[in-house]
């Protein structure tokens, strides 16, 4: 909608500046829809840069999990240092083939032993836009976008973590 609206703008600009035989019209006319281009521009440089019309929402999603061979929970540190790791768990008991839940640049594993029952929780943060106006206005532009995102696999107490060398 901003685009079609800068669009149309700068095109009435043109025609108002250049057809209206009219001084005073021309210029009031063309004044308003050069205003109106400039605003539109900087509401579009405010919603790519500073996110504009957007807030800041965080969505928290549980979902079950099983272990790896009925007690496992396989964890591999990646990279240097450590702090990351990739995952390694089942999405359900019957699932043959193990689900890898890598680290992304804004996604951070966490295990939680010693909890209730194996679960996954994922806790988002995303922009969205606050309201059907600025949805309306700007969503041809941007989408939401993940901000960081941590995936907590809480695990109960008679399941092993352990890295996929103890487990051999």
């Amino acid at each position: 909608m901003i685009f079609l609206l800068l669009t149309v703008s700068v095109l009435a600009f043109f025609l108002c500046w250049n057809l209206i035989p009219n001084q005073k019209v021309s210029n009031v006319t063309g004044v308003f829809f050069a205003i109106l281009s400039i605003l539109s521009v900087l509401a579009m440089m405010g919603n790519f840069k500073y996110h504009f019309g957007m807030e800041q929402q965080t969505i928290v999603t549980r979902t079950e999990i099983a272990p790896v061979k009925q007690m496992m929970i396989l964890k591999q540190p990646v990279g240097t240092d450590g702090s990351e790791q990739a995952v390694i768990y089942n999405k359900k008991a019957s699932q043959k083939k193990p689900t890898v839940a890598k680290p992304a640049m804004d996604t951070k594993n966490v295990i939680k032993e010693n909890a209730s029952k194996n679960q996954l929780v994922t806790k988002g943060t995303y922009w969205v836009y606050k309201n059907d106006f600025y949805k309306a206005l700007f969503g041809f532009a941007q989408k939401h976008e993940l901000i960081k995102q941590t995936k907590t696999f809480e695990v109960e107490n008679g399941v092993l973590v352990m890295t996929p060398d103890q487990a051999k």
